[in-house]
């Protein structure tokens, strides 16, 4: 009896050693298998974090590179931009000089050539009546002809530079105008710039539309100062022409009349200067070169004869005078002192 319950105690300790065996292994697979699903699964998490690292450097690197390659361009843009500008400002600058010599000069060469234009025709008019003009010349010439010339010239000058002041508002008026076009694109394009900046960082997609509305805000910019260059170097170009048209003809006005008026100052000296025989050669009569002129014809008025010559010429029986070739109706005596 003791010899079997032995066996049967050494059968169950075997069979429950398999058992706990199996069990073992078992568990022992299960665990392998969990341990190499964590394995895999620590490895798909490391490689989608690296990759997303990766991916955010990548990012930061564009956006830097974008960065670097946009500020040259908008430093060479405020370059330009900061370019036209004083350009503009030089041009402008030059504009208003150019229209002020303009306006000295003109006014100079005018009063020079009014001033030479009364002298000369004071001078004719002295040898025309040089009758009644030659006792009263030199008193004249010091005393009281000049304050009407002034007063002529000042107001000429005045109407002048009234019209030049206009001309010069005109164009500033323009040029204002085109400012204020300019300043309002400009705040239009700004505000529509930090609408756009504010979104920025917001979306992606935004950025393009930004760099379009800077790109297109430069562009208008610059064609804007483009055209306002051209419309300035044209203004300046006729300004120019014209300065120098109207400088020639002053010039020549001026030269001429001056040119004149010594010519009749010269004739008015010699006649001035003529002794007692020499006017009486003068007052000879036209056509017998021997007595005094003592009588003019009618109705022209011409006194050239002396009195046997009228005398001579009225007993014809088509009588004319003989400096203008018409005919004469009678003659009247002149007395000279």
């Amino acid at each position: 009896m003791a010899d079997v319950s032995d066996e049967a105690a050494f059968d169950f300790d075997l069979d429950e050693l398999f058992n706990d065996t199996i069990v073992i292994i078992g568990e022992l697979l299960n665990d392998w298998r969990q341990k190499v699903c964590c394995k895999w699964a620590v490895l798909i998490i490391a490689i989608l974090a690296i990759g997303g690292l990766l991916m955010f450097q990548f990012q930061e690197m564009c956006t830097k590179i974008e960065q670097q390659q946009a500020e040259p361009l908008e430093r060479q843009n405020q370059i330009q931009f900061q370019f036209l500008s004083q350009q503009i400002e030089q041009q402008t600058h030059l504009l208003k000089s150019l229209v002020v010599n303009e306006q000295y000069s003109d006014n100079f060469w005018q009063f020079f050539a009014i001033s030479t234009l009364a002298i000369a025709l004071l001078a004719s008019k002295a040898k025309r009546w040089r009758p009644l003009v030659l006792s009263l010349l030199k008193w004249a010439m010091h005393k009281f002809w000049i304050y009407p010339i002034l007063i002529t010239l000042v107001v000429i000058m005045m109407a002048f530079l009234s019209d030049r002041k206009f001309q010069f508002q005109t164009m500033n008026t323009k040029i204002k105008q085109q400012k204020e076009t300019f300043e309002r694109q400009h705040q239009i394009l700004s505000e529509e710039l930090k609408v756009a900046q504010q979104t920025k960082f917001s979306l992606e997609d935004e950025r393009g539309e930004l760099r379009q509305i800077e790109d297109a805000q430069q562009s208008i910019q610059f064609q804007f100062l483009s055209q306002q260059i051209e419309q300035q170097t044209h203004i300046l170009k006729i300004l120019m022409v014209n300065e120098q048209y109207s400088r020639n003809f002053w010039q020549f006005f001026a030269i001429s009349t001056l040119a004149i008026a010594l010519f009749a100052s010269k004739v008015l000296k010699f006649a001035v200067n003529k002794t007692p025989i020499e006017l009486s050669c003068i007052n000879r009569c036209v056509i017998c070169f021997c007595q005094q002129r003592e009588y003019a014809f009618i109705p022209c008025y011409h006194f050239c004869v002396c009195e046997p010559c009228s005398i001579e010429i009225i007993a014809k029986d088509a009588p004319i005078c003989p400096m203008c070739r018409r005919q004469a109706n009678g003659t009247i005596r002149i007395y000279q002192s």
